[in-house]
């Protein structure tokens, strides 16, 4: 979906539904694994630029009352009764509350590959603690971490 389109379309929700008027704002961020988040204490509903700009309208919108949902039910109710109970008074289907089947996404980037087995993860960010990882089945096999199991990173693209 174009990203002025889902701009306008995120506020026009919003509004229908009262987070505007309780303060509430969105905008885009920089996520690579997430579609949507709701920010509690900046009363912000941001989407993914990079993963709104791969899905259509009504994975956006979907998404977007997704999050409202959220606001409705308050922090603490997580994935809870209480947002299932506000995710579908805006007409969001039982099954699909907290799905993410049909949400387009990029593959993670970074593939760290065990130098001994071949064994292999992927993750979208590379950081210090994951650049350190080892392979788990070779820790495993001899009883603990060593240095030749560290994973080498590549990057995917």
């Amino acid at each position: 979906m174009n990203l002025d389109e889902a701009y306008d379309l995120a506020y026009q929700v919003m509004d229908e539904t009262g987070c505007i008027d309780d303060g509430w704002e969105f905008e885009f961020d920089g996520a690579e694994n997430r579609l949507g988040a709701c920010h509690y204490t900046k009363r912000k509903i941001t989407l993914s630029a990079a993963l709104t700009e791969l899905n259509n309208r009504d994975v956006v919108l979907e998404t977007l009352l997704h999050e409202i949902a959220h606001v409705r039910a308050g922090h603490d109710a997580a994935h809870g009764h209480a947002f299932v109970v506000e995710a579908r008074k805006l007409g969001i289907p039982g099954d699909a509350v907290c799905a993410s089947d049909g949400i387009q996404s990029n593959p993670p980037r970074w593939k760290g590959t065990c130098p001994e087995c071949g064994w292999f993860t992927r993750r979208w960010r590379m950081t210090n603690r994951i650049a350190g990882l080892a392979c788990g089945p070779c820790c495993k096999e001899a009883g603990g971490y060593r240095n030749r199991f560290q994973l080498q990173w590549t990057k995917e693209y």
